[in-house]
């Protein structure tokens, strides 16, 4: 095997070129120095891009494990058309099999090796089966400019990371997840090799040119593939295109509206098209009408304006959005009739974004609102995504969304994370950088990325980063959600399933509208500024963060049993923010049962050295502990936010709000 050298840094693995001078082997610790590659008495893995042939993209590759005996060395070039170009080499090596169960007690004898993959595609599980279609276009084909409604004409400009985005997300789940290539569906637009590139078509074969033709053929043909609880995910790098006017005006309510695509690498080309945004929807549909899990991931502009060019900007950073609306689309490829009949019972009415909606509403039907399916995507319609050519080292551009959303995957793995979770992650690591853009997300928060599974429920956890100064962490909690100076929360690893007690403590020291500040704890274990960056923690409250209210229980000896039940109901949840305090003078509320049984709730007046009492109006009345104490935490939290204002309209939550005089579906 020969290595070329290409420029790769792999961060303190086995690699030659880094200290070709003083290199030594990971198993022996013997210097060496490489003129090919053997193995001997061992199992090994090679997995890595390397690319076959001059003006071929690079590949994924995993060489699966293999056994060399100990009479010879076993030497290997998996060089099929002679010299092969290693961009990325890992090399894995074992005394064992890596796919033979742990050896059984000596007792025991298994009556066959468990062979399950991680990834459960194998028709030998009996499991469903995950189909992956990955799509990256870096190279946009020559061809007529685009045309907006000033007249001023454009071309989509070409790309440089969003290949080097799939293949790294195909690398992924071949070494992770272990996903078999065959279930692996790609197409890449790729620059040629050469002086001419800019002038000659994408590199490989057309067949595996994400045109809007194989693109939409790869969709029908997985679609024809899977079947009834299936996963399909789609994960898209490439430019995201807006046109107006809208190809769907009975749908839209207009012909003024405008429509949100995909942008092939053939937009240019003769027979070019979009991928509209309700023709991929209608794809979409079809998928789930099958009772397929789905997943899209979207790492583009959602629409696009003439401030969204394509030559790098500021910082490194090149939009993956058009240069302007294009005013003289081509015809889509399916009619209105087609998308009626496709979406039928998915088009929502009046207020939820379809035929019958404002236009506001209808412009953007697919991309609001997803059914039946999980949607990550890079950015509000308002940003840019971005790719950009510093955030990784030494490997060239990457999307931002796409490399931090790998980034997450690796810090989780093992442990599966929800979408959700993913998005929360996501949504701090990239601000944490200061980029201007925020990913979004829409579904079903608690399933798993590339699994059926649900991942408990993270909603209680708050987000962490460091705070200004030494020692201080900022939480994503605040006023307006009832925190309170003192409160005591647990920090834990965003890829853990739950805390545990070595995790350390912090306590709330000061609270603002939106953010508290905290400190550690004295006997509590300390965090870098490191380790509290990107998301990598997250926050669970040992305690009620809210102001407890104070409670008098009018007892006496027959209700003293029912009030009992509401003490349990205290002691066993910990987090309730209510005292029960022994007499009228510190109270604020005093509990009573009328005549049918039924838990009230009075407030407490104090004139002089008397006490008044009024019923609350509007708190339910009820027999059961439980559901009367849900009704006082609710109290607990109004109190601690109704005194909150907003009189600065400066003030961080000043243009949070807008409120809209709408009509009712009753017609009031």
């Amino acid at each position: 095997m020969v290595w070329y050298s290409w420029g790769f840094r792999n961060n303190g693995k086995f690699n030659y070129f880094l200290d070709e001078d003083d290199v030594k082997c990971p198993v022996c610790e013997q210097k060496i120095v490489i003129h090919s590659l053997g193995f001997k008495d061992t199992w090994y893995q090679i997995s890595g891009f390397r690319r076959a042939r001059q003006n071929k993209p690079l590949e994924a590759f995993n060489g699966g494990w293999k056994h060399a005996g100990g009479s010879k060395p076993v030497i290997n070039s998996y060089g099929e058309h002679g010299l092969d170009l290693w961009a990325e080499m890992e090399i894995d090596l074992s005394r064992r099999d890596p796919s033979a169960p742990d050896p059984p007690p000596q007792q025991e004898k298994p009556d066959k090796q468990n062979t399950t993959p991680k990834d459960p595609s194998d028709e030998t599980t009996g499991k469903p089966k995950h189909y992956y279609i990955l799509i990256g276009i870096n190279h946009y084909m020559t061809g007529p400019p685009k045309k907006s409604k000033n007249g001023r004409t454009w071309k989509y400009p070409h790309l440089h990371g969003c290949v080097r985005d799939i293949n790294a997300i195909e690398l992924y789940l071949m070494q992770k997840l272990e996903v078999d290539h065959d279930n692996i569906f790609k197409l890449l637009a790729e620059h040629k090799d050469n002086p001419n590139w800019k002038k000659d078509g994408p590199a490989g074969n057309r067949e595996e040119w994400p045109t809007h033709n194989n693109i939409t053929a790869l969709l029908k043909k997985v679609t024809d593939l899977a079947q009834k609880g299936d996963l399909i995910y789609i994960h898209y790098a490439g430019h995201g295109g807006r046109t107006q006017p809208t190809a769907f005006p009975g749908i839209k309510m207009g012909v003024d509206q405008s429509d949100e695509s995909l942008v092939p690498c053939d937009i240019h080309a003769p027979g070019g098209k979009y991928i509209l945004d309700l023709e991929l929807a209608s794809y979409l549909n079809t998928i789930v009408d099958k009772g397929i899990t789905l997943t899209v991931v979207l790492d583009s502009c959602h629409s696009s304006s003439a401030s969204r060019v394509g030559a790098p900007q500021s910082g490194g950073n090149t939009p993956r959005g058009g240069t302007d609306v294009d005013a003289y689309p081509p015809l889509p490829t399916l009619t209105e009739a087609d998308i009626r009949k496709n979406l039928q019972g998915v088009l929502r009415s009046k207020s939820r974004n379809a035929i019958e909606g404002t236009p506001e509403e209808n412009s953007n039907a697919f991309w609001l609102n997803p059914t039946g399916y999980e949607l990550l995507a890079a950015c509000r319609f308002d940003q840019t995504a971005k790719e950009n050519s510093t955030v990784a080292k030494d490997e060239g551009p990457h999307g931002i969304f796409t490399y931090y959303y790998l980034q997450a995957l690796k810090e989780s793995y093992p442990h599966s994370i929800s979408h959700q979770q993913m998005h929360q992650r996501l949504q701090k690591m990239i601000d944490m950088k200061q980029f201007d853009q925020s990913p979004v997300f829409f579904g079903a928060g608690d399933r798993a990325l590339f699994s059926q599974e649900r991942v408990e429920d993270r909603e209680a956890t708050v987000g962490v980063s460091s705070g200004e100064e030494t020692g201080t962490i900022t939480l994503d909690i605040g006023a307006i959600h009832g925190v309170r100076i003192g409160a005591e929360f647990r920090l834990f690893p965003s890829n853990a399933r739950e805390p545990s007690a070595a995790d350390p403590r912090v306590k709330i020291t000061e609270v603002k509208e939106l953010k508290s500040i905290a400190e550690f704890l004295p006997e509590s274990p300390q965090l870098s500024r490191e380790q509290l960056s990107g998301g990598q923690y997250r926050a669970v409250s040992l305690s009620s963060p809210v102001e407890p209210i104070h409670v008098y229980l009018k007892t006496d000896n027959r209700h003293d049993e029912r009030f009992d039940r509401l003490k349990k109901v205290l002691e066993d949840a910990l987090d309730i923010p209510v005292d029960f305090v022994p007499g009228l003078n510190k109270a604020s509320y005093q509990v009573q049962i009328d005549p049918d049984g039924n838990y009230t709730l009075y407030h407490v007046h104090r004139f002089q050295s008397q006490h008044t009492f009024s019923a609350v109006l509007g708190f339910p009345r009820t027999d059961i502990p439980n559901l009367f104490m849900d009704g006082l935490t609710h109290l607990a939290k109004f109190t601690m936010v109704k005194g909150l204002k907003n009189v600065d309209q400066t003030l961080l939550l000043g243009d949070t709000f807008e409120f809209k005089v709408v009509q009712s579906p009753n017609g009031k």
